[in-house]
């Protein structure tokens, strides 16, 4: 496969794929030049995704791989459920589930399949994530995050949700966050008919 299918397939995964970008804390440097950087889960994600492309074949076979393929629509599918299910908890009793409560729930949903996720691409399964409140306007994760969930509104509905329509760049990550947790909700309601 040339470069240019294998970007191509990691930017259709990439979109596809329904966990936000998430600040992942790196090490960057040697000594007293080391410091800790943010770096977006979804740039991690992009080189398992390529190292996979180039290497298919040569490290797994089969049977392993369908295992491995299981596992991730597994971790999915629990994501899924544990969002939407704190979503319409929140939708039907914002007193007892609060907003701010909910969203930063599902931002440890979406962490925790993050984590689950990327361990089953090579390299270290520890992934160190920060908090919600971390990611600032206009970094990586942010901007990413924002491209990323305008994306798959519009892959997954044309007409598109209208918070997730209304978010624009100097909105907040929480926000974004937020999007993400209506987005799925949305989404699965409707592919359950019921929206």
């Amino acid at each position: 496969m040339d470069k240019h299918s294998i970007e191509s397939m990691v930017s259709m995964l990439i979109v596809s794929h329904p966990i936000p970008p998430l600040p992942v804390v790196c090490g960057q440097g040697e000594g007293r030049g080391y410091a800790e950087v943010i770096a977006s889960s979804h740039d991690i994600l992009a080189n398992g995704i390529r190292w996979n492309l180039t290497h298919s074949g040569h490290s797994l076979d089969a049977a392993a791989g369908q295992r491995i393929q299981r596992r991730k629509e597994e971790v999915l599918r629990a994501m899924y459920t544990r969002v939407c299910r704190a979503w319409s908890n929140h939708l039907r009793d914002a007193a007892r589930f609060p907003e701010q409560a909910t969203v930063e729930h599902c931002y440890l949903q979406f962490c925790l399949a993050c984590r689950q996720y990327q361990a089953l691409y090579p390299g270290s399964a520890d992934l160190r994530i920060a908090g919600v409140s971390s990611v600032c306007r206009a970094t990586c994760v942010h901007s990413q995050a924002l491209s990323h969930l305008r994306a798959r509104e519009t892959c997954l509905d044309d007409e598109g949700n209208l918070y997730v329509k209304g978010l624009v760049d100097r909105d907040s990550y929480y926000s974004l966050i937020k999007g993400y947790t209506i987005h799925l909700w949305a989404y699965s309601t409707a592919a359950e008919g019921g929206v």
